[in-house]
Order: structure tokens, then sequence, then C-alpha cells
């Protein structure tokens, strides 16, 4: 019996030894990484055209056309996390990422009226800052001496915030629509791709593109003449396309 237990506790000895050894080696392969980036962000997608018809015969109807084009703005934000450095040709980057963009302007044309013949036209425009917190994944080819090609997700939630809404229509007319400011959350994803160059061991510059989906933005409550009133300007969708440098500290 004494020979049996003795035995036992060293088949336990043998694997404990060599988990809790795996353990601290894995352990010590993650490294705290810490980074910044800026950027621009290129969209087509600012804002959406969009008509409130006729409910009953004392109404007006309300068609928002907006003037499509492309805008670019500054975008910046950071990201915080851990970085496994495998024994193997690619590293894993599990990090959480903030960014944020300066405004976009939704411009288009309101046409409002009680039917088609008596109707006017006039502009309207409103702003739009959209902010992404992101959970990433990043993986890199660290097989060469200097230049390190990643590629990487992130699906998060989206902050985006609409406002400032305002058009040229007389403010002698009291029954123009108007809209409060809103922010909007929801879900956000973004994939993409980049290469970082090793500065020194403990940090990197690197270049990114990310195509991304900021999710739904949505001006406020509507109101005419301050009355309440159902409906507002919104879209499901932001989609744009994002360029920046990132510098990254790894200890």
């Amino acid at each position: 019996m004494h020979i049996y237990h003795n035995f036992l506790v060293y088949l336990t000895t043998l694997s404990v030894v060599p988990f809790t050894s795996l353990l601290a080696t894995s352990f010590c392969d993650w490294h705290p990484v810490f980074g910044i980036e800026s950027g621009v962000v290129i969209s087509s997608d600012v804002g959406k055209s969009q008509t409130f018809p006729i409910s009953d015969p004392s109404s007006e109807f309300y068609e928002y056309s907006r003037r499509s084009n492309t805008q670019t703005e500054a975008i910046y934000g950071g990201f915080a996390g851990a970085e496994w450095q495998a024994p193997c040709s690619w590293n894993l980057l599990l990090d959480v990422n903030y960014m944020q963009s300066t405004p976009f302007s939704v411009k288009g044309t309101l046409t409002q009226g009680v039917d088609v013949v008596s109707a006017d036209s006039y502009d309207y425009k409103y702003k739009i800052i959209v902010r992404q917190l992101l959970i990433e994944s990043k993986f890199s080819y660290v097989n060469t001496t200097r230049f390190r090609p990643y590629a990487q997700v992130g699906i998060g939630a989206s902050f985006n915030r609409a406002y400032s809404f305002s058009t040229t229509v007389p403010p002698s007319l009291s029954f123009t629509r108007d809209y409060k400011n809103h922010t909007t959350s929801g879900f956000t994803y973004a994939v993409g791709a980049g290469l970082d160059i090793k500065i020194v061991d403990c940090l990197r510059a690197g270049v990114s593109y990310y195509f991304t989906d900021f999710g739904k933005v949505a001006l406020g409550s509507a109101s005419i003449d301050g009355t309440s009133v159902s409906g507002t300007l919104h879209q499901h969708t932001f989609y744009a396309n994002e360029i920046f440098a990132q510098l990254t500290c790894v200890f």
C-alpha cells in the first residue's frame, strides 16, 4: 500500500509540474499593449433621403432629399490590450479600441406643402459625429525582422450623435418639422488590414485600413410649432472607410 501511494504521488507530480510550467510560460508570453491612432474617415453614406407623407386632409407632406457627396473627416482614438507573442510566425493582439470622428454635415433639400402644386423647397442640414467602441483581434505575421503585416477584426457598440438640425424655412411658417439632438447606440463592426514597422523593441509605428459600419444614426423626436409628431430623420447603417496611422507600445 505504501508503494502504491508513493507511485500515485509520483504520477501527480509528473502531470502537475508540466501543466503549471505551461501556464507560467503562456502567461509570460502575454504583454500589455497601449496605442494611439489618428487619420481620416471617408464616407458617401452621410444621411438618407426620407419622406413623411400627408396623414390626414389638413396635414402637410415633408420630403427630405439628401445631396449625395463623399465627405472626409478626421478620426482619432486609442486602444489598450495584451499581445500574445507565440513561438511561431503569428502573434495575436486582443484590445479594446475607441474611435471618434469630427462632425460630418448632412445637407439637402426640404420640400413641404399640402400638395405638389403648392409645395415650396428649402435647404436643411444637421451634423453627425460617429463614435465606436470595439473589442478587436489582430493577427500579425512576425517572421520578418522589421515589417509586420496584419489582419484585424472588431465588433462592439457605436454611440453616434446627430445634432444642430436647421432649415432655411422663414420663421413665419410655423408648420415646419423640427428635430431635437440625439445620441443613438447600436451594434458596430470593422474589418481591415495594415502594416506595423518596428522602431525599437517596445515601439512600433503602423498604418491601417478599415471598412466599418458605424451603425444607426438618428435625430431626436420631432415637433411642429411645439407639438410633438411621429417620425424622425434616421439611417440604419453608416458605412465608411478609415485610413489611419498608429503608434503602439509593448511592455
